[in-house]
């Protein structure tokens, strides 16, 4: 067993040690469709299951254009809020699906995309997402450090197999996975589905036919010669 936990808090060394796409790392200069997928998979390699998976890969990119799930290239090019934007898509992607992530974006295209000035830009929102996304890997490192003592200090677990303890390592980390992505889900379907719903309503009401003008009192029409 000491083997395994050993092989366990390498493997989350290595997951832990990640430290984001900060802004500043973004390029400021508008890029190309390759030279953003090379970009994307050279920054979150660590998150690849093996070597050969890609990132991102063009198609995904233009299928997520076309969903209204960042915005378009400007002349082909993507600029530093399309590479934010593609990163959270990236990691959304692993838990939602595209309909979920629609409903989770399309408030921060409304207002990156309005006239009127928010005071919030795709910057200011991503900041605070990768301040976050540090905060959550220090307190996943714990969290599975922690689960790592419970288990190893079970002493039912070797009279169950050989494998119980590494099968129970990946249950619970299951268990934490599914409650954590029900709540995602639940709180897109109560704060976001809810205004989606009311706008296919909306969009579903037949228009009022418009009503003909009143004749105007006092003229006449116009003798025929």
């Amino acid at each position: 067993m000491n083997e395994q936990i050993g092989e366990i808090r390498k493997i989350l060394e290595g997951l832990t040690s990640y430290k984001g796409i900060p802004s500043d790392d973004i390029p400021d200069i508008a890029l190309y469709m390759d030279q953003v997928t090379t970009f994307m998979d050279k920054k979150l390699n660590s998150f690849k299951r093996q070597e050969s998976d890609k990132i991102l890969t063009k198609t995904m990119i233009n299928n997520y254009t076309k969903a209204n799930l960042t915005f378009p290239p400007s002349n082909k090019k993507y600029e530093k809020d399309h590479i934010m934007m593609l990163t959270l898509i990236y990691h959304m992607k692993q838990i939602l699906s595209v309909n979920d992530m629609t409903k989770l974006v399309s408030p921060i295209i409304k207002f990156v995309d309005s006239p009127v000035d928010t005071g919030k830009t795709t910057e200011e929102l991503y900041g605070l997402f990768t301040v976050m996304e540090s905060q959550e890997l220090r307190q996943f490192g714990k969290s599975v450090n922690d689960i790592i003592s419970e288990l190893s200090d079970n002493s039912e677990l070797g009279s169950i197999s050989d494998d119980a303890f590494l099968i129970m390592m990946v249950l619970t980390l299951i268990i934490q996975a599914e409650h954590r992505k029900n709540l995602a889900e639940k709180l897109i379907d109560t704060f976001f589905g809810e205004k989606e719903h009311e706008k296919k309503k909306d969009e579903e009401k037949p228009k009022d036919k418009p009503k003909n003008k009143p004749k105007e009192k006092g003229k006449s029409k116009p003798d025929k010669k």
